[in-house]
């Protein structure tokens, strides 16, 4: 359950991203009011725990995002965010690889749309349709 609405969520913010290149705060105050209530869902329906290391370590996983997000200007606030609330919903490892695999998929496409011309050096390409691919692949892949 918690695989396939962060799988919509991904979806449509990745739709969002690549048409206005922004996140509005009211679609991260959805997401995580829906993390919410997935967890406690989970929780009393199947009786999944939740345990304060993944509270924390999702905590900690969108901050040190945000810290390198606004130092270097790679990563939005936004997609630092989001990271932490997928840790939160689908877990840790999970959240990690994904993140990982679309740094993978976002640093090869950067560099073609470079050798092509497409893009400017200083030009921003939009995260979170990365991020919704790399999790597909997760999910996939195993």
């Amino acid at each position: 359950m918690s695989t396939i609405i962060t799988m919509a969520y991904l979806l449509v913010l990745g739709i969002v991203d690549w048409k206005k290149k922004a996140i509005q705060l009211w679609m991260l105050m959805a997401m995580g009011t829906i993390a919410i209530v997935s967890r406690i869902a989970e929780y009393i329906l199947i009786g999944r725990g939740i345990s304060i290391y993944e509270i924390v370590a999702g905590i900690g996983i969108a901050a040190v995002l945000i810290i390198i997000g606004l130092r270097g200007h790679m990563l939005g606030v936004a997609d630092s965010i989001v990271v932490g609330i997928m840790s939160w919903i689908i877990g840790i490892r999970r959240a990690v690889a994904t993140f990982l695999l679309a740094l993978i998929f976002i640093s090869v496409m950067s560099g073609v749309l470079l050798a092509l011309r497409k893009v400017k050096l200083k030009d921003t390409i939009p995260f979170l349709p990365f991020m919704f691919f790399s999790f597909v692949g997760v999910v996939l892949c195993g």
